[in-house]
């Protein structure tokens, strides 16, 4: 089993408009798990995966990825509160958005449909990719979001409250096909989640976030 670190994580610190999110945070996870993170609403877990990310520049503090061999392929798939459920999309249409950074100037998406069949076979919506994003339930939506984080074939993926909303047969499926990712393509995750007996009984470890500070909990 590969038991590199995937992560390394430096005393970070994060601010917004002179207020303090985290405070020298530091942590590593290793290659190849799926990682939690729980902690109060407004405790700075979303901060710390944008600033992970690069989306956000902290103001200390430094982040490496596989023993600092550069930034790897990252996937993300923010909650679903943030996007705008009325896409005028179709579903191939919203999942194929993932392959645009990979795209020649010139290149139609028409030549990668198998691509993006292939990745809505994975989350089981391969017959639904002509309907409308907007027609889907909430648990196929989420879907179609991890289909199209998959389909840039990332190292690492960052999922933000992926069962929000979801029954328990979604978050089963969702929870399955993310453990045989980790099995088969050794893909480490890391994803934020309100439920902590869940995560204890499903992730290889476990953070809890407060007060700006990440703690380990397994």
């Amino acid at each position: 089993m590969n038991r590199k670190t995937a992560i390394r994580v430096e005393d970070l610190t994060v601010a917004y408009d002179s207020r303090l999110i985290l405070e020298k945070v530091s942590l590593e996870v290793t290659a190849g798990q799926i990682v939690g993170f729980i902690g109060p609403n407004g405790a700075g877990k979303t901060t710390l995966f944008r600033a992970l990310l690069g989306l956000i520049k902290p103001i200390a503090g430094r982040v490496t990825f596989f023993g600092d061999a550069g930034r790897p392929n990252l996937g993300y798939v923010p909650q679903q509160d943030r996007l705008d459920p009325l896409y005028p999309l179709t579903v191939w249409e919203v999942v194929a958005m993932g392959l645009y950074r990979d795209l020649g100037p010139w290149e139609r998406l028409s030549r990668h449909k198998s691509k993006v069949l292939d990745a809505l076979k994975t989350v089981r919506l391969e017959r639904e990719y002509r309907r409308k994003f907007w027609e889907l339930s909430h648990g196929q939506r989420q879907r179609a979001l991890l289909a199209r984080a998959l389909l840039s074939r990332p190292e690492i993926l960052f999922l933000d409250e992926p069962f929000s909303g979801l029954d328990m047969e979604s978050t089963t499926l969702i929870s399955q096909q993310l453990t045989r990712l980790k099995s088969e393509q050794n893909l480490t995750i890391l994803l934020i989640h309100h439920d902590l007996p869940f995560l204890r009984g499903w992730a290889d470890r476990v953070f809890w976030v407060d007060n700006g500070r990440v703690s380990p909990l397994t």
